[in-house]
């Protein structure tokens, strides 16, 4: 079993269907206004993308109630077998309104780029394919789609210790006219992350799934997940943060494999102790052009296990200055939630210098 975000001018469509990612308030240009739950791990946790298994719920509709829409159902995914997935959206207009629901998946990373996006294995119906109708039939209304998307999970193709994979809701409204469309068609090359920052920024119309239960694994544990970087290259930090964790003697590391040539250099952490019930210390790396690492997190609890609902987040993070101007503004205006302060640490997880201001690209929650 396994478990499971281009700048547009004034001149683009407002979205009508929208998802809830992460954080709590989005205020948009003129074009839309959106109410939507924080998470502090991150953006990576949507509760609009339904996972219910490898049995269909009995009535679906209930995912659209008032005490349905306030429940996050969980994320766990099957390998290798039917699951059975739904798509939510809330209709921002004061009418009915016809939209068109996507899905993708992509083995796990901290940085979901689209490049990595894929559609294989999904049927609607019997037949394949990753989009169908979505219908609200007055404003203002939660809505799902009529039929679930059946994905059946392949195993991973990838060697970099994959658990889970991420999923990705994309609404689009209304549908294009243009039958040989998708998403992808209109999302050009990401060179930097600022590009995909951007992208993530200005489409609230997309969701990102992403969360691993380990709450059974037990006092000690180790996991690994995927970072790929920037087409261009470029620094940014990586390490991880917790949220809620006991303070009695538990430790957390995190290691990233460097390059053949030793650039960029490896981090290797000692084990950093949890000195405070949230924190997040974070290293900087310079990585070169076109390079994919991993990171590696090792937890061994103290005296106390942790609460339901803790977490620990693999994390990469652009720091606010480094971020292109534009980009920072246009964070600052939609998405200020998303800046957070970090603890600076160097390769072996020692602390220097202050505190530094930085905006969360991706994150994966390992959650008790």
């Amino acid at each position: 079993t396994s478990h499971s975000e281009m700048t547009t001018g004034a001149s683009s469509p407002p979205f009508y269907f929208v998802l809830r990612t992460s954080f709590s308030l989005l205020i948009a240009p003129s074009t839309y206004v959106l109410m939507l739950r924080q998470d502090r791990s991150g953006w990576s946790g949507c509760p609009d993308i339904i996972l219910c298994g490898t049995a269909p719920p009995s009535d679906p509709s209930a995912f659209t109630t008032a005490s349905g829409y306030g429940t996050d159902y969980g994320a766990t995914v099957f390998m290798e077998k039917a699951n059975y997935v739904y798509l939510r959206a809330l209709n921002t207009t004061s009418g009915p309104a016809t939209g068109s629901a996507w899905i993708y998946y992509a083995e796990s990373d901290l940085a979901l780029w689209p490049s990595k996006w894929q559609k294989a294995n999904i049927q609607v119906g019997g037949m394949t394919m990753n989009n169908q109708p979505i219908v609200a039939t007055e404003g203002n209304q939660v809505c799902v789609t009529s039929r679930p998307f059946v994905w059946t999970p392949p195993q991973f193709q990838t060697q970099s210790g994959d658990d889970h994979y991420c999923v990705v809701s994309w609404m689009d409204d209304p549908p294009h006219e243009d039958p040989s469309w998708t998403p992808l068609s209109d999302i050009p090359t990401f060179t930097v992350f600022d590009d995909l920052v951007d992208f993530i920024l200005k489409h609230p119309n997309m969701g990102w799934r992403n969360t691993v239960d380990v709450s059974g694994l037990g006092p000690q544990w180790s996991q690994t997940i995927a970072i790929t970087g920037p087409v261009a290259g470029g620094q940014f930090q990586v390490g991880v943060q917790w949220h809620n964790m006991p303070t009695d003697g538990g430790t957390i590391s995190y290691s990233i494999p460097g390059g053949p040539d030793g650039n960029p250099p490896p981090v290797n952490t000692k084990a950093i102790p949890i000195y405070a019930s949230d924190a997040a210390p974070m290293t900087p790396v310079t990585w070169p052009a076109n390079f994919a690492s991993s990171i590696s997190i090792t937890y061994t609890q103290g005296e106390t296990p942790p609460p339901k609902g803790a977490y620990i987040a693999p994390a990469v993070n652009l720091p606010a200055d480094q971020m292109r101007a534009s980009t920072l503004r246009l964070a600052r205006e939609l998405q200020p939630g998303g800046f957070r302060k970090v603890e600076v640490v160097d390769a072996l997880g020692r602390r220097v210098g202050d505190e530094d201001e930085v905006f969360c690209i991706g994150s994966t929650p390992y959650r008790f």
